[in-house]
């Protein structure tokens, strides 16, 4: 199926559809991933969801590994825009720490799935925002249609929940609930089925733009592995060891 999305022409040169100067790329290199993760924490303790560390980065461990592809929406050297897609694996998903019983039976019925999460943009209009997620998830899309994925989950705020119900297909699974890794802050889990969506592209203005804009296939292969020897002393190092859980009284 991936071989009838590929093109010729360079997405890292292609402008955003909404916004002039934007460009999209898959970070490939260790620096373009500490950028993204930055801008999360600086967006997300903007929000207060998350508490302040002295390595300025936020993300998820179950996010960090080849699995994943961290896509960016820049304007010349500055991270505008960032979202994380993680590939399910034998760690699981971010998602699993509060809807475990609903990805387990999305396993279970022979699923293959993707995250999408850490979203984050420096500009404070909602609208100019919201355009960026147009392209930051056509690059999920491409993701995960090339690794397989045959279902789309992300946890999104309840006041989100229409934009990509109407604009993506996806739909609700399960009731709203505190993820514990952003202050409690209530999300809800949306799940899309590729078998079910795509023949109704036409209803769903998102999928129907992923469609006409392809990503090829070759930027995904060029995406940070997250080597060891890469990330070795860095600050991504230090922060996943500072933010590992500390082990209780008697713990072994």
């Amino acid at each position: 199926m991936a071989e009838q999305f590929n093109e010729t022409s360079s997405p890292d040169t292609r402008r955003s559809r909404a916004t002039a100067g934007l460009m999209f790329r898959v970070a490939g290199e260790l620096a373009p991933v500490l950028d993204a993760w930055r801008l999360v924490y600086t967006s997300y303790r903007a929000e207060e969801m998350i508490e302040p560390n002295p390595h300025r980065l936020h993300t998820l461990p179950a996010a960090v590994g080849e699995h994943s592809a961290i896509i960016v929406g820049t304007i010349g050297p500055l991270t505008v825009s960032t979202l994380t897609a993680c590939n399910d694996g034998p760690r699981g998903l971010p998602l699993d720490t509060i809807f475990h019983t609903e990805l387990d039976s999305l396993r279970a019925s022979g699923g293959r799935l993707t995250e999408v999460c850490l979203f984050a943009d420096r500009r404070r209009h909602l609208g100019r925002s919201a355009e960026a997620v147009f392209d930051l998830m056509r690059y999920s899309f491409y993701y995960g249609l090339y690794s397989g994925t045959s279902d789309f989950v992300l946890g999104v705020d309840p006041g989100h929940v229409g934009f990509f119900t109407r604009g993506m297909g996806m739909e609700q699974l399960g009731e709203t609930r505190p993820y514990p890794p952003e202050h409690d802050r209530p999300i809800v889990l949306l799940h899309g089925n590729l078998r079910t969506t795509l023949p109704h592209v036409g209803r769903h203005p998102a999928l129907d733009y992923f469609l006409q804009n392809p990503v090829p296939v070759e930027v995904f292969t060029r995406r940070f592995g997250f080597n060891p020897r890469e990330t070795a002393g860095s600050d991504l190092a230090e922060y996943l060891v500072n933010s590992r859980p500390h082990a209780g009284p008697g713990a072994a």
